[in-house]
């Protein structure tokens, strides 16, 4: 009895595998450019409200 559900749990896991594999791919992109934009300088400039955008460009995905 545990044993199957121990089964069906693992083959849950690797039938939905793809599906997080390809979410990570997706979201991996734009993780990497908001670090870029993170660490730049004029990210930072108050007079720029470079921050305000791309805050609300990840709000808004």
């Amino acid at each position: 009895m545990i044993r199957r559900e121990k089964e069906n749990s693992l083959n849950l896991l690797v039938r939905s595998l793809p599906i997080i594999i390809s979410f990570l791919l997706l979201i991996f992109p734009f993780a990497l450019l908001l670090l870029g934009k993170l660490f730049s300088y004029e990210f930072y400039d108050p007079a720029s409200y470079k921050f305000l955008h791309y805050l609300g460009n990840f709000i808004a995905l």
